[in-house]
């Protein structure tokens, strides 16, 4: 008769202990260690066992053989080995979801992108401003900026998706909700730098003997690059904006004049004394007389005193 048994059920891979009840409970005791591992394994890959795709199946047919190698070294009173084996499947499976979490993540964004772009270009078209509403065409320059921040954006997730904090595909919509919230998040810090630069707050940087000139008022003399250069800059580096506007408002709410130091009254210097004379005493001002007024016929006699309770009693 075997010692065990282990096989696969659609739903997990089980293990039948020994008929010997003194075999079957250290097994047991075995596997009772090894079971909070195996929950999150199944965990991970239940939803390729009852998916649709055969590539997703076959995968969770691959881990669970590895897992019912784990068991087996368990069953063998093994459980070092059975252990790390089950800590390196769940690893493995983890790794596997978040590669796919990172093309979701990336797919998004390319999505969230395309949308923004042709909101801008439908909303900057001459169809759009015969038909629906007019912008002044001194707006161009923060609907090309618009566009520029939300490339930037997704171009820093592209350039930086692998050291890119992304959970595992089973959180699709936290996953989607942050590609999606960092092309706005580009999209809008490009357009508020532009309008920083234009309303003058924020000082207008020079790159080597180029000045970056964005006047809104004349929108034939402006520089499409130069506006392209700022906004992709801006939706590139996520902090940009945001520590810009910190550093502003800081110095916006700076006081203008210091603040005056209290002054401290000057301390009066007794002059020293030459030599073989006393130096003088210190002017009446200065000392405390609190015991000179006190009068010796305030004193209580000593007979009138109340007698003393307690004490130590010597035996």
């Amino acid at each position: 008769m075997p010692d065990y048994a282990v096989y696969r059920t659609k739903d997990r891979v089980l293990a039948h202990c020994a008929d010997d009840p003194v075999r079957e409970a250290k097994q047991r005791s075995i596997l009772a260690t090894l079971g909070p591992l195996r929950g999150e394994i199944n965990g991970l890959i239940d939803g390729w066992r009852t998916g649709r795709s055969d590539a997703d199946k076959a995968k969770a047919h691959g881990f669970e053989r590895r897992v019912a190698d784990a068991l087996v070294l368990a069953l063998e009173d093994d459980e070092a080995s059975a252990k790390a084996l089950l800590e390196n499947v769940k690893l493995d499976i983890h790794e596997e979801r978040v590669s796919r979490a990172r093309f979701q993540y990336l797919l998004v964004a390319s999505m969230a992108l395309a949308f923004g772009l042709v909101v801008i270009f439908v909303m900057t078209s001459d169809w759009y401003r015969a038909s629906v509403h007019a912008f002044e065409h001194k707006t161009d320059p923060l609907w090309l900026a618009a566009g520029a921040g939300a490339v930037g954006a997704f171009f820093s997730i592209a350039t930086g998706i692998r050291n890119r904090t992304v959970l595992p595909d089973l959180r699709v919509v936290d996953n989607s909700a942050d590609a999606v919230l960092r092309i706005v998040i580009g999209l809008i810090a490009a357009t508020i730098l532009i309008f920083l630069l234009q309303s003058g707050v924020v000082a207008t940087p020079t790159f080597g003997n180029r000045t970056i000139d964005i006047e809104a008022a004349a929108p034939a003399v402006y520089s499409w690059a130069m506006v392209v250069v700022v906004a992709f800059t801006a939706g590139f580096l996520e902090r940009l904006v945001p520590d810009l506007l910190a550093n502003t408002a800081v110095a916006t709410l700076r006081p203008a004049t210091p603040t005056s130091a209290p002054v401290v009254p000057a301390t009066k210097i007794v002059p020293a004394a030459p030599a073989g004379e006393t130096a003088p005493e210190a002017p009446d001002e200065d000392a405390d007389n609190c015991f000179d007024r006190h009068q010796a016929d305030d004193e209580t006699p000593d007979e009138d005193l109340p007698p003393a309770r307690g004490g130590v009693a010597t035996v």
